[in-house]
């Protein structure tokens, strides 16, 4: 019995090894214009090299949106504009307050 069990688990492993090793991948170069030439059908899945999470330092509802997937920006480019109206509402009393404060100092 625990031969056949040994037998079993190596079959196995040799089938995941098999699978494993005939995945196919693909080199991806530049592209360019032009005719294709000698070109085959395949599938392809791209995965990418790195992600990055976008935050705004203030929350609210988008007006503007720049964003274009793939397309390039420089630094400093505004890609995404948020109403600012709530986060106003809520400085408005507290400046208000502190405006009206007295203010105690020592001389």
């Amino acid at each position: 019995m625990k031969k056949l069990f040994a037998v079993f688990v190596i079959l196995a492993l040799a089938a995941g090894a098999y699978f494993y090793s005939s995945k196919t991948e693909a080199t991806v170069r530049g592209a360019w214009n032009g005719k294709a030439v000698q070109a085959v059908p395949g599938s392809v899945t791209v995965l990418a090299e790195f992600e990055m999470d976008l935050k705004s330092a203030v929350g609210g509802r988008v007006i503007l949106s720049e964003l274009n997937p793939g397309a390039a920006f420089k630094e400093g480019a505004i890609l995404v504009l948020i109403d600012s109206s709530d986060l106003e509402l809520e400085i408005e009393p507290v400046s208000y307050t502190h405006l009206t404060l007295p203010t105690n100092r020592e001389v």
